[in-house]
Parts: C-alpha cells; sequence; structure tokens
C-alpha cells in the first residue's frame, strides 16, 4: 500500500486519524470525536 496511516489519541478522547501518501507526499488529517457527553467534548 501507498498509504501510511497513523492513529492516535488524544487526552480529550478524540481520535486523529494521519494518513500519509508516500507517492505524493501529501497528507490527510482526520479527526475524529468520540460521543461521550457535552463537557468532555468541550475539553477538545
Amino acid at each position: 500500500l501507498s498509504f501510511t496511516d497513523y492513529i492516535l489519541m488524544t487526552p480529550g478522547g478524540c481520535w486523529v486519524v494521519l494518513q500519509s501518501n508516500r507517492q505524493t507526499s501529501k497528507l490527510r488529517l482526520t479527526i475524529l470525536q468520540r460521543q461521550i457527553n457535552p463537557a468532555e467534548e468541550q475539553m477538545f
């Protein structure tokens, strides 16, 4: 595969997915929020 995926979890409880394409050297950043409660979402 030409894509490399990095999955990180922030202290606020959000998932950060970073995809790098080795052929074009482009990065794609995706932030996924886990639905826990409104207070925790505001911390991010």
